[in-house]
């Protein structure tokens, strides 16, 4: 944790119907825990979609690229 120095990217996959529309809402969590931890002046990309079904019946798929000091 302590090399990270901040958020690139973060992707969310979200099985929901076709009548939801609250994928922003649900993105909001992770991308605001990030700012928490590292601060809202990096910021970071992010993508938000909603598919029909997710392996093995999983209801949110988060994906995070982070940067790293090596």
């Amino acid at each position: 944790m302590d090399r990270i120095q901040k958020v690139v990217r973060v992707g969310i996959a979200l099985a929901t119907t076709e009548a939801f529309t609250q994928h922003v809402g649900v993105a909001d969590g992770p991308s605001d825990l990030f700012a928490q931890i590292f601060g809202r002046e990096l910021g970071h990309t992010r993508l938000v979609s909603g598919v029909y079904s997710l392996l093995v019946r999983t209801p949110v798929l988060l994906e995070e690229i982070f940067e790293v000091v090596v």
